[in-house]
């Protein structure tokens, strides 16, 4: 379950290195919103299943856990609160117009994802082989480039429920492999 969960945590990094890179397109708000919701529920399986499938997970959230748990703390409220504060009647809201909206969404946006990577690298779980850094910089990659660039090459939708089945079918994929010898 462990794997299985961590699976679902990878998606999420994946879906928000997609939602970052598809910068203003006007034709892909209403994709980027509902893709933002298929994130989040990556993120709340990822945290759920760790939570209620190991008892020793809960020390990592509490007072004295290591930095990089904290990291991924802030990471799970950043993304409640981007997501939440996105929804346009909370928009108004929280922001007194569009431009104040636009000003901070994005850099939360880029904490997010730099609390998740650090999250990811600093737990040591899974990135010990060349190969493995290599594929966490090409998943990260797309970040690099200017947001001209991806309006530019007229990014492709995807369907958020297909990246949802997408993600969970990788993640069960990564815990068979990860436990092949003792299945």
């Amino acid at each position: 379950m462990w794997d299985l969960a961590n699976g679902f945590g990878f998606a999420a990094l994946a879906g928000l290195i997609y939602l970052s890179v598809q910068g203003r397109q006007r034709k892909l708000q209403q994709i980027h919103k509902h893709f933002s919701y298929a994130v989040t529920i990556m993120v709340a399986a990822h945290v759920l299943i760790l939570l209620s499938t190991d008892a020793v997970v809960i020390n990592y959230v509490l007072p004295g856990a290591p930095l990089y748990m904290w990291a991924g703390t802030l990471a799970l409220f950043l993304l409640i609160f981007i997501v939440l504060s996105s929804v346009p009647g909370n928009r108004k809201r929280c922001f007194n117009e569009l431009e104040g909206f636009r000003a901070w969404h994005k850099p939360l946006s880029w904490l997010l994802i730099a609390s998740v990577v650090y999250h990811i690298i600093g737990s040591g779980f899974y990135f010990r082989s060349v190969l493995q850094w290599c594929a966490l910089i090409l998943l990260l990659a797309p970040l690099l480039l200017s947001a001209k660039h991806h309006d530019r090459i007229g990014l492709r939708s995807f369907s958020p429920v297909t990246f949802l089945l997408g993600g969970s079918l990788a993640s069960g994929l990564l815990a068979l492999v990860l436990n092949w010898q003792t299945v």
